[in-house]
C-alpha cells in the first residue's frame, strides 16, 4: 500500500475547507464538548487581549490608584498589582464570553449532534452492503477525500499486483473490504488505471489560497514589528515596551 503519511497529506489537501472544519470541530467536541472548547478558546483570546489592552490603556473596570493612599508603599503596591490582575481577569472574562459563545455555537453547528450518532457494529464491518454504504456516505461528505483515501490507493495497490502478476507470480492479496471492489475493477481492466506518477507526491492546493495565507502571515509579522518600531521612535519607556513585547 502507499505510505500512510503521503496518503494523509494528499487526503488533507484534497478536502475542502468546510470538510476540514467539520472534522476538527467533531474532534474538539468529542474531546471536551462544544461549549467547553469554545469558552476555553475564548478565555485564551480574552486574557491575551486583556493583558495587552491593560498595558496600553488600562485599567478598564477596576479603578486605578487603589491602595495608593494607605501611606505604606509595599502594601499599596501589592494592592495595586492585585487590582491590575483583577482588572485583567474581568476584562478577559467578558471577552471570553463574547468570543467563546459564538465559537461554541459554530462547533455545535459544524459537528452536529455527535452524541446521538449510532454506534458502529464491528461485526458488520466486513459485510459488503455495510462497507458499500459507508464508502458512499464518505464520498458524499468529501469527494476529494474519498479520491485520495480510496480510489488512489485502489489504483496504487492494483499497480503493485499487476506488476507481480506480469512477473509470473501467483499472488494472494489481503486488502480492506472497502478496497476490494475497486482493486478488482482495475485488475480486470488495467487500461483504466490512472498514470502511476499521479498517485504519489504532494498534491498542489489552490495557489490563490496559498498566496493569501502567506500574505496574511507576513503582514501580521511586519505589522507587529512596525508597531514596536513606532513605539520606540515615539520615546516610549523601555520597561513599558518590554512588557508589551513579552505579551506579544
Amino acid at each position: 500500500d502507499r505510505d500512510i503519511q503521503e496518503t494523509v497529506r494528499r487526503l488533507w489537501t484534497r478536502m475542502r475547507r468546510r470538510e476540514k472544519l467539520s472534522i476538527v470541530a467533531a474532534l474538539l467536541v468529542e474531546m471536551g464538548g462544544p461549549w467547553t472548547v469554545g469558552l476555553s478558546l475564548g478565555m485564551f483570546v480574552g486574557l491575551f487581549i486583556a493583558f495587552i489592552a491593560g498595558v496600553v490603556a488600562g485599567p478598564f473596570l477596576v479603578p486605578a490608584g487603589i491602595g495608593a493612599d494607605l501611606g505604606i508603599p509595599i502594601v499599596g503596591g501589592l494592592i495595586g498589582t492585585l487590582a491590575g490582575f483583577a482588572d485583567t481577569l474581568l476584562v478577559g472574562g467578558l471577552i471570553a464570553v463574547a468570543v467563546g459563545v459564538p465559537i461554541g455555537a459554530l462547533l455545535v453547528r459544524a459537528a452536529g449532534d455527535v452524541d446521538t450518532q449510532e454506534e458502529i457494529d464491528l461485526d458488520r464491518l466486513t459485510d459488503a452492503d455495510v462497507v458499500t454504504a459507508m464508502m458512499e456516505e464518505f464520498r458524499r461528505f468529501s469527494p476529494g477525500g474519498a479520491e485520495a483515501l480510496i480510489d488512489e490507493r485502489d489504483a496504487y495497490i492494483a499497480y503493485r499486483l499487476i506488476a507481480l502478476r506480469d512477473a509470473g507470480y501467483d499472488v494472494v492479496a489481503v486488502v480492506g473490504a472497502g478496497h476490494r471492489e475497486g482493486i478488482e475493477r482495475y485488475l480486470d481492466a488495467p487500461e483504466t488505471l490512472p498514470p502511476a506518477e499521479s498517485l504519489v507526491g504532494d498534491v498542489e492546493g489552490s495557489r490563490v489560497a496559498s498566496v493569501l495565507y502567506k500574505a496574511v502571515g507576513y503582514a501580521l509579522t511586519v505589522g507587529f514589528f512596525a508597531f514596536f518600531v513606532l513605539l520606540a521612535m515615539a520615546g516610549v519607556e523601555n520597561f513599558w515596551l518590554l512588557r508589551l513585547f513579552v505579551a506579544w
